[in-house]
């Protein structure tokens, strides 16, 4: 009887008044009628708020929550940049917070100027990652010799170029005292010109990118180049002079690396270099080919090519400028090779 009475109270079909059962009764119908109530689970709350709420990168998160490491799915990096592991910041805590850092920017090495300063079948050579640098002093330039000493160092390392006592340039009288130094780096070696007075100079194959005021050298004649500099609009009137057909730069003979003999403006689309043949002709010159190089106009600037004189073309570098390895220079009077080991 009483349980059935239970059923109808917990059904709805039936009010009792607890308090008029007896005591027996009363304390089994409230025990039957009380359910405790299940709390949510604190869990899953926590696992969908961590999973959803996130602090925007600079945007400091709410007070009391936790610093946890989240990696974040990329998309794929392009070819050649670098990929960064980057941890993300949900929700910091005010104690905890640790400092945010700058991520580390990769910044390329210095691109090689555009030119060719190997022979084709030494090209891998000049592509590889070296190790180690064999510098191999070849002799004096224009003067056939055998290759004699050879000095190696590692890379990272540098050889100061001078005029010293214990220096293969020790009987060189067109080298500095302190002259400039090689700077090996596993894609290439970095020429540092302590402002000397002859400068280092590179064996053209193929062709070189010029610059305006660039010297090169072909047997024993030494040529600059300068690049015709136009009016411009900054509200001057253009300098008088003879009438103009269209010069695009000129050519200077030098007698040292600061005078000239003779210039020839330039308006067709190259001027060529020769003992006997070209727009230049050094008749005298025994070490020059018949037609031995020519300057090319480019669409910006132009280029110097080597026309496979035996005595071949040399352009002058500037500090800072990268030559691969397997390139010949040409220090003062003194035929050098640096190559890979």
């Amino acid at each position: 009887m009483v349980d059935e009475v239970v059923r109808e109270v917990i059904e709805g079909r039936l009010d009792l008044d607890v308090d008029a059962l007896p005591p027996t009764h009363r304390e089994q119908t409230v025990a039957a009628t009380h359910v405790p109530r299940q709390p949510m689970p604190i869990t899953s709350t926590a696992k969908v708020a961590q999973q959803l709420l996130r602090t925007p990168d600079g945007i400091a998160a709410p007070e009391g929550t936790q610093v946890v490491a989240h990696p974040v799915a990329r998309e794929p990096a392009a070819t050649g940049t670098q990929v960064v592991e980057r941890p993300v910041l949900l929700h910091p805590d005010r104690g905890n917070t640790q400092p945010r850092t700058r991520l580390p920017v990769h910044t390329p090495a210095p691109t090689p100027q555009a030119m060719m300063m190997v022979p084709a079948s030494e090209a891998s050579v000049a592509g590889g990652v070296a190790t180690a640098a064999c510098i191999t002093i070849l002799g004096r330039y224009l003067i056939d010799g055998e290759p004699g000493a050879s000095y190696q160092h590692g890379v990272g390392g540098s050889w100061v170029l001078g005029r010293s006592a214990t220096s293969p340039f020790a009987d060189d009288p067109y080298v500095d005292a302190e002259h400039g130094a090689l700077c090996f780096r596993p894609d290439g070696v970095v020429v540092d010109d302590f402002d000397s007075t002859n400068g280092v100079f590179v064996r053209v194959y193929g062709h070189a990118t010029l610059r305006s005021g660039d010297h090169f050298r072909l047997g024993e004649q030494l040529i600059r180049y300068t690049a015709r500099r136009r009016d411009g609009g900054s509200g001057r009137a253009p300098t008088l002079g003879s009438p103009d057909p269209g010069y695009w730069g000129r050519v200077d003979v030098m007698l040292s690396v600061d005078d000239n003999a003779a210039s020839y403006p330039i308006d067709d689309a190259e001027v060529s270099f020769g003992q006997s043949e070209g727009h230049v002709q050094f008749p005298d010159d025994p070490y020059l080919g018949e037609l031995h190089c020519r300057i090319v106009k480019q669409e910006r600037g132009a280029t110097l090519e080597d026309l496979g004189a035996a005595a071949g073309t040399w352009l002058r570098l500037r500090s800072g400028d990268v030559v691969p390895y397997g390139a010949e220079l040409l220090v003062g009077q003194t035929r050098i090779r640096v190559d890979a080991v």
